[in-house]
């Protein structure tokens, strides 16, 4: 028996690892419906609330425009898999300001076929160009978009014409925090590149202001 437990085993591993995903898929969507009994406008990054681009922008730990160079798959200590995207920054609006970066995200596959699958969130491409909206570094160093895959835009530039943004539908449901009831899921988008980014400069502008006073005030 123990001879046949082990194939077993093994082929049921990345269904197992899929299961956990889930999970903590499901941890995040909890702390979403937990955080929105806080504070007004407290919209926590990594969450499934339904966001528009200046609660995305006031909810992220590191807002940037950059280009992905490379990815690669790694298993975390928590069983899960992870993977690590390295990154050409071509404007940062919130956080630090680097040349380039290296940024962890929840899911992926191993080439022995282990994979983590998390339902709702988006991930990148190797040669693709995103403004992301990220959340503080987990447990792991890995971070999410903020509300999932609302805090994704692909840039897209058309052999005629200007360039645009693009965000990819969803079929999981966001909460609202304004009703407390669950939404149908983000449908797709397509904004001018120039609009999208004249609007995260703005609310970037607004996020600093807000800091500002609450850091003369004292809160």
């Amino acid at each position: 028996m123990e001879a046949l437990h082990r194939p077993y085993s093994a082929m049921f591993r990345p269904l197992i690892t899929v299961f956990f995903g889930v999970l903590f898929s499901a941890t995040i969507l909890f702390l979403a419906l937990d955080g929105s009994r806080g504070a007004d406008g407290d919209l926590n990054a990594g969450t499934a609330l339904r966001m528009d681009l200046e609660q995305l922008v006031e909810g992220s730990d590191l807002v940037l425009e950059a280009r992905v160079l490379s990815e690669k798959p790694l298993l975390g200590s928590d069983g899960l898999v992870y993977t690590d995207f390295e990154l050409e920054v071509q404007r940062t609006f919130w956080g630090e300001d680097r040349p380039s970066r290296r940024v962890r995200l929840p899911g992926g596959a191993l080439s022995t076929g282990r994979a983590t699958l998390i339902p709702g969130m988006g991930t990148l491409r190797v040669g693709e160009e995103a403004l992301l909206m990220l959340s503080p570094k987990g447990p792991q160093g890995a971070r999410v978009f903020c509300g999932l895959s609302q805090g994704c835009y692909r840039i897209l530039t058309p052999l005629t014409g200007s360039r645009v943004a693009s965000r990819e539908a969803s079929a999981e449901a966001l909460l609202d925090a304004t009703t407390g009831t669950l939404v149908p899921g983000m449908q797709s988008e397509v904004l001018e590149y120039a609009d999208l980014i004249a609007r995260c400069t703005a609310a970037v502008s607004a996020k600093r202001a807000r800091h500002a006073t609450k850091g003369s005030t004292g809160k």
